[in-house]
């Protein structure tokens, strides 16, 4: 069994040594190891990573698609594709 893909990595405000992740499924969603998500199933970590910094993959992954840049396409292709 492939182990979640963890996405990306927040610092908790109130404890700086503490850190957060948001992890891509297996199935396609995603999550957040945080107290906030395990309770509510939405939390400011996960709805920074879907509103700002997947959009700006999916513009870097247009861009380098449009440029020709073959390397850094495939390395976007892999990281998107893995949300979906």
């Amino acid at each position: 069994m492939r182990a979640p893909l963890v996405l990306a990595e927040y610092s908790s405000k109130s404890d700086p040594n503490k850190k957060y992740k948001i992890y891509g499924a297996k199935d396609g969603t995603c999550y957040c190891d945080c107290w906030a998500w395990k309770r509510r199933r939405t939390c400011l970590h996960l709805d920074d990573f879907l509103n700002r910094v997947l959009p700006k993959a999916e513009e870097a992954h247009r861009v380098a698609k449009h440029d020709g840049d073959k390397e850094l396409l495939l390395a976007i292709d892999k990281a998107v594709s893995s949300l979906r």
